[in-house]
């Protein structure tokens, strides 16, 4: 969410220790690149389809695909998790491996769940509704900086996946629900 977590493990436990975490972090966070392609894809689509007052088809468009989308990142999700130890040692000294490898599988999940937010957000954006989305957005930074500072001296570094898996989850629905009450409101109005 932010780099608050490198700024608590810094000043906290010392570069090394963030070093540590965030190598691992790195990699598992790579697929974040599917938020930017997504949406990229996504939000002329449904703004066009907004435009032009088919608000029926964004719904019919985004509950077709979504299984798709959430089958392909659960295969994605279960392949990583097979092969994620022998690249963490290909890529990382043994050490942060070691110390830190096992966070790997839940950043991961979180980041996935980050992916199925994707296309919440772009109908959002699309049908002109962006102060909800900031709104979630500053809750979710507000959450992760004061739980993080509060239970970073207990846990540690460990606590900064969960929270993020708690805080992306709890996104996906808020926002799911929101786009489908928004999309309705929209379609009703239509009618």
């Amino acid at each position: 969410i932010t780099q608050w977590d490198s700024i608590l493990i810094t000043n906290i436990d010392g570069a090394y220790t963030n070093g540590i975490y965030k190598s691992v972090a790195f990699i598992a966070t790579l697929p974040i690149v599917l938020v930017t392609i997504l949406h990229t894809r996504l939000l002329p689509f449904f703004s066009k389809l907004n435009g032009e007052k088919k608000h029926s088809e964004i719904s019919s468009f985004l509950w077709k695909n979504m299984k798709y989308l959430i089958a392909l990142l659960s295969i994605g999700y279960i392949i990583s998790l097979l092969i994620y130890q022998p690249v963490l040692n290909l890529a990382l000294e043994a050490e942060i491996v070691k110390q830190a490898g096992f966070l790997f599988p839940i950043i991961l999940l979180a980041i996935c769940i980050q992916i199925l937010i994707t296309p919440f957000v772009s109908i959002l954006q699309a049908i002109g509704k962006e102060n909800i989305i900031t709104i979630i957005y500053s809750l979710q930074v507000i959450i992760f900086l004061t739980i993080s500072t509060i239970m970073y001296p207990t846990y540690s570094y460990n606590i900064f996946p969960y929270l993020l898996l708690v805080i992306n989850t709890f996104s996906l629905l808020i926002l799911g629900l929101l786009s489908y009450t928004k999309l309705q409101k929209c379609n009703i109005n239509e009618g």
